[in-house]
């Protein structure tokens, strides 16, 4: 299979940061080994999100997270 796959989609309506905390649980459930998100504008927050979870070692080795 080439190209992006969508696995799931769901709606959340906290603040940016904070959906890094809620994305990263539900890659691990699903078995998901990237994630990728937009890190300028809007996914800034998230990016900020995803370094907090990064230095406190929160992102399994196996979850390669890019921007």
């Amino acid at each position: 299979m080439h190209g992006i796959v969508v696995r799931f989609a769901d709606h959340w309506g906290g603040e940016a940061d904070a959906a890094a905390h809620v994305s990263v649980p539900v890659c691990v459930e699903l078995g998901i080994d990237e994630l990728y998100y937009e890190s300028t504008g809007v996914g800034a927050g998230f990016k900020g999100g995803i370094n907090a979870l990064n230095e406190k070692g929160a992102i399994p080795s196996r979850l390669r997270v890019r921007p």
